[in-house]
């Protein structure tokens, strides 16, 4: 998905503004690689998987503004190309304030402060640039994995503190690669109703482009395949996918450093989530991350839609077998 992307479809700035970025952060080139020190891995990193629309951006905000640890927020989010010198000036300028909502735009963050999905940083650094043409296989080859190391524990040691990532499928293409690389990273996956992604999806892309028949949201490697399908067959296809790409790469990740959630008991008790996350980081790392503020009361949603769309949509989530299996 786009960094930066205007509701309703009005892309009218986005290239503008995508082009002054860029060109900042090659002129930032010289600091970001004096920022650039050979760092062991001491501090953890925690990664976070889970579909679209799955819960993953409430789970960022609940480990970001109850415990003590950094994300890389909507500030570090604009110097894609140069995450250290992003990281110390975050540090600077907005020091380690919480942000303390609980709220955003289809994943978008409405706050400065909190956690960002970072999507260029990380289509830049696993030289993701078409998913027309992506094929992990191949760009795994070409990838500096090395280098993917080195920024983010040098990330740690600017902010020092763990980070919490949402690089979603961006990583699962490559789950071998960052299980191997990570000793000390905790890897959280939410799931929520596969019925329910679907709707929530297809609300997405009314109210993002008010427009059916427009992609929103994560792509799956097969998007191809599925993107000259109506629209309710291609929602219900993405998650397919999407599910699919999960259950083959999940089970990569060592036991010890795996922790699997659900939407609905996150927000039953998102204490426990919070608990469970402590103990895990304490024990693969010997680290041990402080709780600072009780997390809110929280009611899970469901999507509303229109009957009309529902009969539609049951067409393309019988073709795919999804079923409501989260209650």
């Amino acid at each position: 998905m786009e960094e930066i992307e205007m509701k309703n479809g009005d892309n009218r700035g986005l290239e503008e503004e995508k082009n002054f970025l860029t060109s900042l952060n090659k002129y930032l080139g010289e600091t970001e690689s004096s920022l650039m020190q050979d760092v062991k891995e001491e501090i953890p990193n925690i990664f976070l998987l889970g579909l679209p629309r799955s819960g993953t951006t409430l789970l960022a905000q609940i480990l970001f503004n109850n415990l003590d640890i950094a994300c890389t927020n909507s500030f570090v989010a604009r110097f894609f190309e140069s995450p250290l010198t992003g990281c110390m000036l975050s540090k600077i300028i907005l020091g380690d304030r919480k942000s303390n909502v609980y709220k955003s735009s289809y994943g978008k963050p409405v706050d400065m402060h909190a956690p960002h999905e970072f999507s260029w940083f990380w289509q830049n650094l696993l030289n993701y640039k078409d998913i027309t043409v992506y094929k992990p296989e191949e760009a795994r080859k070409s990838i500096d994995w090395l280098l993917v190391k080195s920024k983010l524990l040098n990330m740690n040691r600017v902010f020092e503190a763990p980070l919490i990532h949402k690089p979603l499928e961006l990583m699962a293409f490559h789950m071998e690669q960052f299980n191997d690389l990570f000793d000390k990273a905790l890897f959280i996956y939410i799931e929520r109703d596969s019925i329910d992604i679907t709707y929530s999806l297809t609300k997405a892309r009314l109210s993002y482009y008010n427009d059916l028949d427009e992609w929103w949201g994560s792509y799956p490697t097969e998007y191809n395949e599925i993107s000259r399908a109506p629209w309710w067959e291609q929602v219900p296809a993405q998650v397919h996918y999407l599910l699919k790409l999960y259950e083959d790469k999940l089970p990569v990740i060592d036991e010890s450093r795996f922790l699997k959630t659900t939407y609905q008991d996150l927000c039953k008790d998102p204490q426990q989530l919070l608990e469970d996350v402590k103990t895990k980081v304490k024990d693969i790392s010997g680290y041990s991350v402080k709780q600072i503020n009780d997390p809110p009361s929280l009611t899970a949603s469901k999507p509303n839609l229109d009957d009309a769309l529902i009969t539609q949509l049951a067409k393309g989530i019988e073709k795919y077998n999804l079923k409501s299996t989260i209650s």
